[in-house]
């Protein structure tokens, strides 16, 4: 009897200890190419427009596209506490807070046509070259992604 008191203790310790505390200041991890997306269960493979966020008990989510992570947080409401983008221009992790983003008709994985930048002035020109406007997170999180999908769908249609 006490070798399977020594079993199971000895699994308890290795179970909490195999535990792996979220850091919320770290960006997550994404293998492109292997990796799949919350939302539409497609392969990540474009860093440039990558996105994730952890929620607040610790669960990762990853997405293929800005327009996605923002669509499958509109419908499923979890509480997040931090949103991560990957800079259109040069692929780096940037807390979506501290991000210019460029609403769009940009040719992104899902088509939602959202892209990011960390430099203003980059994200600035990029804007001014297409007539567009540069946009806060904050903007870009109301938008309603699935109306905004279906008026898309419509125009083209017709």
């Amino acid at each position: 009897m006490n070798k399977v008191y020594l079993i199971f203790f000895t699994m308890i310790i290795i179970f909490f200890g195999c535990q792996s505390e979220i850091n919320f200041e770290d960006p997550p991890k994404i293998i492109y190419g292997v990796d799949i997306c919350d939302h539409c269960n497609m392969i990540i493979s474009e860093a440039r427009y990558a996105s994730s966020y952890i929620t607040q008990d610790g669960k990762i989510r990853k997405f293929d596209d800005i327009g996605d992570m923002i669509l499958y947080h509109q419908i499923n409401k979890e509480s997040v506490e931090v949103f991560w983008i990957q800079s259109f221009d040069n692929e780096q992790w940037i807390n979506a807070n501290e991000a210019f983003f460029i609403d769009g008709n940009f040719n992104t994985p899902m088509n939602h046509g959202i892209i990011a930048f960390s430099n203003e002035d980059k994200a600035n020109l990029k804007a001014s070259e297409l007539d567009l406007k540069v946009k806060n997170f904050e903007e870009i999180l109301s938008i309603d992604i699935k109306i905004r999908n279906e008026e898309l769908n419509h125009k083209h249609k017709h």
